[in-house]
């Protein structure tokens, strides 16, 4: 329910867009390589695991990578308030409460690094290479305990995975170039325990050379706490107030949804994924007429491949009878065989005699 694919035709129910950040039919556009544009896609509902759940986060990089500077992924104890607090400063107020995994190439290093910090509010984190009074730029954290390099290729799929565990933060990582399988990259204990909010920002400032351009495929949530996300019942009720939100379906109200307005949205979201399933694709603003001839082409599909497995049966019905009556001739052989065997042996004896 919080985790969407859009290589999956898994789409997101709980997370809305802010500034630039747009969810297209295959993927969120985080930031497009224009300047001065700001881009966060944010999970609208509170994490209710207590520092036991698992955030995957892939993503294509689409701007030449020595000429972009990258993304941030924060999980913070107060829900970020958009379009109030985007800041030049990597998207989000640079003074943030909680923690902020970066993905950032380094100018001055001239390559990709992953970096989490914990931030209690008393620092303000930037990329500029002139720090101020009161900020710290992202280039001082890059250490072992705090960072690891990242292989970034332009066009490649790559992924960052945060583990909120007891009392420490994992971060793994897998390089955009190509790669499966994510890699430990840090470990660090918590210092600041409160993270229920999930906000994935970046921005292309006004006055800096570098543009992104991101992407983002998948976000996956994992829940660890045995004591939360456990009721179906109320899964289910959370599942259909997203979908009814999703779709801007009308409140009563006492803030509650009517249990037709549901079900019929219910029903379309069902054919919609049927229809995805058979490469026909429902829109919320087609005509009647648009939806039936579509219903038809995909029913079309249906009878098409139907036939298909009829045919394939009945092949398959032609070569095991062959297969049998191969097996008749065999044993038939066998029995010829044996005559044969035994007028030689008869041939021998009257020979002997």
């Amino acid at each position: 329910m919080y985790s969407f694919d859009f290589s999956a035709h898994e789409l997101p129910l709980a997370y809305s867009t802010y500034g630039s950040a747009v969810q297209l039919h295959s993927k969120y556009k985080l930031v497009p390589d224009v300047k001065d544009r700001y881009g966060a896609i944010v999970l609208n509902k509170y994490i209710k695991s207590d520092r036991k759940y698992e955030i995957d986060v892939d993503f294509t990089l689409k701007s030449p990578e020595d000429q972009s500077h990258g993304f941030s992924i924060f999980l913070l104890g107060q829900e970020p308030q958009f379009p109030e607090e985007f800041h030049p400063a990597f998207g989000y107020k640079p003074d943030y409460k909680g923690l902020g995994v970066f993905v950032y190439r380094s100018e001055k290093r001239g390559k990709w690094y992953v970096i989490s910090i914990q931030n209690k509010g008393l620092r303000k984190i930037v990329t500029d290479r002139r720090t101020r009074d009161g900020t710290v730029n992202l280039d001082s954290y890059i250490h072992p305990k705090n960072s690891c390099e990242f292989d970034m290729n332009s066009g490649e799929r790559g992924g960052i995975r945060i583990k909120i565990l007891m009392d420490y933060i994992y971060v793994h990582k897998k390089e955009a170039n190509g790669d499966v399988s994510f890699q430990k990259c840090l470990v660090n204990q918590i210092r600041d325990p409160y993270f229920h909010h999930l906000a994935v920002v970046s921005n292309n400032q006004n006055f800096d050379n570098r543009i992104s351009n991101i992407d983002v495929e998948s976000i996956a949530f994992k829940n660890f706490d045995p004591k939360q996300y456990q009721d179906k019942a109320e899964l289910s009720s959370e599942k259909a107030e997203l979908i009814a939100k999703k779709n801007k379906i009308q409140a009563l109200e006492d803030g509650t949804y009517h249990p037709q307005d549901l079900m019929s949205h219910s029903i379309r979201e069902h054919l919609e994924a049927e229809n995805r399933r058979a490469i026909t694709f429902l829109k919320k603003d087609d005509e009647k007429l648009d939806i039936l001839f579509k219903h038809y082409e995909m029913l079309k599909a249906y009878q098409h491949a139907f036939i298909e497995l009829q045919q394939r049966a009945k092949d398959y019905r032609r070569e095991e009878h062959q297969e049998a009556h191969f097996a008749i001739k065999t044993s038939e052989l066998g029995r010829i065989q044996d005559s044969l065997n035994e007028i030689k042996e008869r041939a021998v004896n009257f020979n002997n005699q």
